[in-house]
């Protein structure tokens, strides 16, 4: 249960960061209107999810609750990092393309 709903964070945010639509540039409060409260730059739902996600891994642990956090800690990392590395390469990929395609486009426009 926990995972789930790290795991709908994560997913919510790459369908943003990675649609060609909205991307990085535009995942923000102004052209993603349907989210109406944003906190540290983030949908308020995205950190809550991640506190729910925590709160539901810690629930049964009080007798090793430090070395569960600690895991869980881990885990977030993980995923968030995934995130990261995934747009930032997605990111490149979109340039590269698009500068194949800007350079195509001058080779085709080029008169003589």
């Amino acid at each position: 249960l926990a995972c789930y709903f790290s795991m709908i964070v994560a997913w919510d945010a790459m369908w943003f960061l990675w649609n060609p639509h909205f991307g990085v540039k535009r995942f923000k409060k102004s052209e993603v209107w349907w989210f109406r409260h944003w906190v540290f730059g983030v949908p308020a739902e995205y950190p809550m999810g991640i506190v729910v996600s925590c709160a539901v891994y810690l629930a049964g642990a009080w007798a090793d609750l430090g070395a569960r956090a600690v895991v869980w800690a881990r885990y977030i990392g993980v995923l968030f990092g995934c995130v990261v590395v995934s747009t930032l390469l997605l990111s490149a990929i979109r340039r590269v393309r698009q500068g194949r395609h800007d350079s195509e486009s001058n080779f085709m426009n080029k008169p003589g």
